[in-house]
């Protein structure tokens, strides 16, 4: 072929990698070029520039340098970045009735088709550049335009549901209301608001706990999740595959960088078909050298992603999602391993799926268990969430919140939902209650991703506080109106949303409450104490405590049995302690929600995940 004889007088080529990119671009019907970069293991900018030459084009390696000071801008911006994408060309200028366009493909039939159109020229001049240049040449132009979309879009499709606001207009009026009425009510009632307020935090703290409870008789993991055989996965030829776009939000993550880019090179899924984005943020030059000294495959794209507020995973994923080509994509954090075939299990549970799938959520498995006692409680506490919890959610048709990865959408469904929102700590939580209220729903695939279990304290902390901070703030947005989320939820998932998404930060701020007026009632009593905290009202919050934890530690003992982690199962007596971290991250919670709302506080995955499955 032209294309292998402009290599072969390449320095260094070698016959063997070319015999092998020849064999994949005729079994898998992909251009050459293609196949010479992702099979062949080919630079691209040698393939390109090859590839340039056989054609008599025009060739830029570094285009921002080299074209992008010289361009006309008016031209360039004139159909947007999102039909640079589409059709994979960038107008640099005009000349007559000539235009001029970067692009990574030759004889571009849609670019052509489509310039003609807009700009009602008759001829097309083409520039080419491999891939990555090409995603770094339409960075350059748009660079404002794609920040403030990966911002803007979901508070733009859905304004009454952004975390941009912590509280809305209405939901302050309400509260300065019911303060007021309980301020001039105080002197007519004297003690019994406050007893009223006690015995609510009891009823809450009983009822959140009793709902995990119900939920647990109510699941079965067996009966919700989606099984794909091997033979079911392998069906589709990968010919026939589709794109499948993998976000990898990294920030502030060099250790764990090596694994992670391992484990998707291990992914067992066509080469042409993956879509590898790397999203890092512009100042991370740590994590960003880190990727550079790895064996990162060059058909991956590193998008170096501009500073701006709010500095979230959310707002980093939507910058991804400008850029992804696949009809699915997933997200992966810095520490997951998933298992081999889970894209292809995956594409497979899609096929046989409703109309109505918009995401698959594939199952969580925690390793370094054993590392210490806060290890063995976090992986008890996840077993049970994915064994029992959300297979209840499912069986009570209510809202599923999805988790923070490995979760697998419809691309073109989560992109008219408004991608995620980049104000929202927990932009998962927040994302299935979107999919709920559009009447989407949520698969869970049997599919396992490995993740390090959190062993470190404050580095559990942060991350708990980041959790339910966003889950008190998804609580408030859902009811800023009420009756509207009643009315697209329904009363069961109504109820749900409150019990499950509301009720869980509200157990753990209202349990040290509770410690406190037991403690309080023990003492000897005197003066405004005597009349509040009756013998009434200490009896039920200590009965309420030991009602709540002894499920509690049911629950746990319960998740660890299903998974057959016997070893586990005494450590399950130190819930109480184990929710008393629960209480401190609540209410650390509670104030950044008030004082840095969309504050992302990091967690750290300095420790590996050990032995690739």
């Amino acid at each position: 072929m032209a294309l292998t004889a402009h290599l072969s007088g390449q320095d260094g080529t070698d016959p063997e990698r070319i015999a092998v990119a020849e064999s994949a671009a005729q079994r898998l019907n992909i251009p050459l070029e293609d196949a010479l970069i992702v099979y062949g293991g080919f630079d691209p900018d040698v393939v390109m520039r090859a590839h340039a030459r056989e054609l008599g084009l025009r060739y830029a390696s570094d285009p921002l340098s080299s074209l992008i000071p010289g361009i006309d801008y008016a031209v360039a911006r004139h159909t947007g970045w999102r039909s640079a994408l589409r059709v994979n060309a960038l107008p640099l200028y005009r000349e007559g009735n000539r235009l001029t366009v970067l692009t990574s493909r030759a004889n571009n039939r849609s670019a052509a088709n489509h310039f003609a159109e807009v700009f009602g020229i008759d001829e097309i001049t083409e520039v080419l550049t491999p891939r990555s240049a090409f995603i770094q040449a339409v960075q350059g132009v748009f660079s404002q335009e794609l920040g403030q979309e990966a911002v803007s879009t979901h508070m733009r499709k859905r304004p009454s549901e952004s975390a941009r606001t912590v509280l809305s207009r209405g939901q302050i009026v309400t509260i300065l209301v019911l303060t007021g009425i309980a301020a001039a009510g105080l002197p007519a009632i004297g003690p019994v608001l406050p007893r009223a307020v006690l015995l609510l935090c009891s009823a809450i703290y009983v009822g959140v706990i009793g709902f995990r409870f119900f939920l647990s008789a109510s699941g079965n993991l067996e009966n919700t999740v989606v099984d794909v055989s091997p033979d079911e996965a392998n069906e589709r030829p990968d010919a026939d595959l589709p794109v499948y776009s993998i976000l990898l939000p990294l920030y502030r993550e060099p250790v764990a960088a090596g694994q992670l880019v391992e484990a998707i090179r291990r992914l067992d899924y066509p080469e042409h078909k993956l879509d590898v984005l790397v999203l890092l943020e512009d100042d991370d030059e740590p994590t960003l050298s880190a990727i550079q000294s790895l064996p990162v495959p060059e058909y991956w794209t590193v998008l170096r992603i501009p500073a701006a507020y709010p500095r979230t995973k959310a707002r980093a994923c939507n910058y991804g999602l400008h850029f992804a080509r696949g009809t699915f994509c997933v997200v992966y954090d810095a520490e997951d391993v998933p298992d081999r075939d889970q894209l292809r299990k995956t594409v497979a549970a899609f096929a046989r799926s409703s109309s109505a799938t918009m995401c698959f959520q594939s199952l969580l498995r925690y390793t370094g268990t054993n590392r210490n006692i806060l290890t063995r409680l976090f992986s008890m506490e996840y077993h049970y969430l994915f064994d029992f919890m959300t297979p209840g959610l499912y069986s009570m048709s209510l809202p599923v919140p999805i988790v923070g990865s490995s979760n697998h959408f419809n691309a073109d469904k989560l992109r008219a939902l408004g991608g995620w929102d980049p104000y929202n700590t927990t932009e998962h939580i927040d994302l299935g209650m979107r999919i709920a209220v559009e009447s989407q729903s949520v698969g869970v695939l049997r599919s396992t991703t490995y993740e390090e279990a959190n062993g470190e304290v404050w580095n559990w902390v942060r991350q708990r506080t980041r959790r339910l901070k966003g889950q008190l703030h998804t609580f408030l947005i859902y009811n800023r109106n009420p009756l509207r989320t009643l009315r697209n939820l329904g009363l069961r998932g109504w109820l749900g949303f409150m019990l499950f998404v509301g009720g869980t930060p509200l157990v753990y701020l209202t349990a040290p409450v509770l410690w406190l007026v037991v403690i309080l009632g023990l003492l000897p009593q005197a003066g405004i104490v005597r009349t509040v905290i009756t013998p009434l009202v200490m009896y039920l919050s200590l009965s309420s405590l030991m009602i709540g934890h002894v499920i509690s530690v049911y629950m746990l003992m319960l998740g660890s049995f299903h998974r057959r982690q016997y070893r586990l199962i005494p450590y399950s007596l130190l819930t109480p302690p184990y929710q008393m971290l629960h209480s401190i991250a609540a209410w650390r919670a509670l104030w950044q929600l008030f004082r840095r709302p969309h504050f992302w506080d990091k967690t750290d995955h300095d420790a590996a995940s050990g032995p690739l499955p």
